[in-house]
């Protein structure tokens, strides 16, 4: 099943929720590509092997303060790779994706799921 359009609540400091993302048996890489926030909401991408097929999904986290943890929201596929894509592949489309925000982002919150 694919991990998209989904909201979790993490416990744990600001790379936890990338350490949950992770921890999912089918995620084979999760990195963050916007971190300047000192609070911890930030953004990045993982990619999901869901039979041969490699899908590139967007997250964010959200610092939850006055509580503790964040709130990690998946977005949309943005990409599918055939096959297992190496890091400048991914890089490209991820830039991209940057570049065009408009064709690629986050769902609102009314088709959040999860």
């Amino acid at each position: 099943m694919l991990l998209t359009h989904k909201r979790y609540a993490v416990s744990g400091d600001w790379y936890q929720p990338k350490a949950q993302l992770l921890s999912k048996p089918s995620v084979v890489l999760a990195e963050y590509h916007e971190t300047s926030s000192s609070s911890g909401d930030w953004s990045g991408y993982f990619l999901q092997k869901i039979g041969q097929a490699y899908h590139l999904i967007l997250f964010t986290q959200e610092n939850l303060y006055p509580e503790d943890g964040f709130e990690l929201v998946t977005g949309e596929v943005v990409h599918t790779f055939k096959s297992e894509p190496n890091k400048s592949d991914v890089a490209k489309v991820i830039i991209s994706v940057l570049e065009h925000p408009r064709n690629h982002s986050l769902s609102n919150s009314a088709e959040l799921k999860g």
